[in-house]
């Protein structure tokens, strides 16, 4: 069966944010930089200082930040909760992005006897994605190697792994983690300063841990708050490690656990979004009225509810493979996941969108596109 996953991450650690930023301020502060000195607000808990150095991003300088320094679009800024700078030793930046509301997740799973193989099939997602996010990009990007290898640390309910990627020959460290809560997990996305593929897994921990630390939940919020009646996240926690990596694990990802049909392959969430997107396959075919362009359909799994009522959706679209652009012709919304429950079609506008190869759209229209060989 052929799984093609077109999600174009968004390679984080690559050089170290404070240092680029800081030689880019002008005495206008374009980024919003203050020092965090005070206890902050974030969406289900607050964080505080503990670094004399540290310093805090506004939320319109957070995303110009990371757009101006990182390649990022308006969409990715959608996930960030707060941006911080230098909060501890060996602690460059610290992107903590808004909760992701899955469920309370049990760890029973993390002891299964076929967790390794689990996270191996997980790793040939992320080496297939860097590989495709290379071609879009016009760079070789490749996974390595695990430095700690996916860790669950339960007394301390969050999980952890460091991997080495290389980016056109440079070799850079990614170190993400997920806090568990009682309604889901919170990311926190760390670029490490004095760390390097050498580093010990105590070395790492202790970056991280130093971050964590600073994290309070909001009172009946913590992973000891759960209640019977609490909504528990069915998947499991080795399904979260996909999840904190940005991939779609298709043997056990939420679309094949609803029954959602095998045609429908996995492309992109912009790794800073909650909302799964993908394409049906057997659906991309060539446009009757112009053989430049493509159809398709595309199917979108909500992270949060949209207007209240609204878990999922599909769109049927036209794309124009020359000038990178789609139009949208129609759209059905559903109060189920994976476009179950009662549906209604939603208003559009049809005219053509513009969409950079690097945007959700664009991946969508390049696979399509690649599909029919028309790129």
């Amino acid at each position: 069966m052929r799984q093609i996953s077109k999600k174009i991450l968004v390679t984080l650690l690559v050089f170290f944010f404070s240092l680029t930023l800081r030689a880019e301020l002008t005495e206008d502060n374009p980024y919003g930089v203050s020092s965090f000195d005070k206890r902050v607000s974030l969406t289900r808990g607050s964080i505080y200082p503990n670094h004399t150095e540290s310093l805090i991003l506004s939320k319109d300088g957070a995303c110009k930040g990371a757009k101006d320094i990182w390649g990022w679009t308006d969409s990715n800024c959608l996930a960030i909760d707060k941006m911080l700078l230098v909060t501890a030793p060996n602690v460059d930046t610290v992107v903590i992005e808004k909760p992701i509301n899955i469920g309370y997740v049990k760890y029973d799973d993390w002891y299964d006897s076929n967790k390794d193989s689990e996270i191996s099939e997980i790793v040939n997602k992320i080496k297939a994605q860097y590989k495709v996010q290379g071609q879009n990009l016009g760079k070789e990007l490749e996974w390595i190697k695990w430095i700690v290898y996916p860790t669950l640390v339960e007394e301390k309910n969050y999980i952890y792994y460091v991997y080495l990627m290389r980016n056109d020959g440079e070799e850079s460290t990614v170190l993400e983690s997920s806090v568990f809560d009682r309604k889901g997990m919170i990311k926190f996305a760390i670029v490490t300063r004095n760390l390097t593929s050498e580093s010990s897994e105590f070395e790492f921990r202790k970056a991280l841990e130093n971050v964590l630390d600073l994290y309070t939940p909001n009172q009946g919020q913590s992973y000891a708050d759960y209640s019977n009646g609490d909504k528990v996240y069915k998947y499991g926690v080795i399904d979260t490690v996909a999840t904190l990596a940005g991939v779609d694990w298709t043997k056990k990802g939420k679309a094949v656990a609803a029954g959602i049909d095998k045609d429908w392959i996995y492309v992109d969430t912009s790794k800073q979004s909650q909302h799964k997107v993908y394409i049906g396959e057997k659906s991309i075919s060539i446009n009757q009225k112009d053989s430049r362009k493509v159809n398709f359909w595309m199917m979108v799994q909500y992270g949060q509810k949209q207007a209240e009522i609204i878990n999922s959706a599909k769109a049927y679209f036209t794309g124009d493979c020359k000038n990178s652009r789609v139009q949208i012709n129609r759209l059905i919304a559903f109060t189920g996941e994976y476009l179950t429950g009662e549906d209604k079609l939603a208003p559009i506008s049809k005219e053509w969108l513009e969409v950079p190869p690097s945007s959700l759209y664009g991946s969508l229209l390049r696979y399509a596109c690649s599909a029919l060989g028309k790129i």
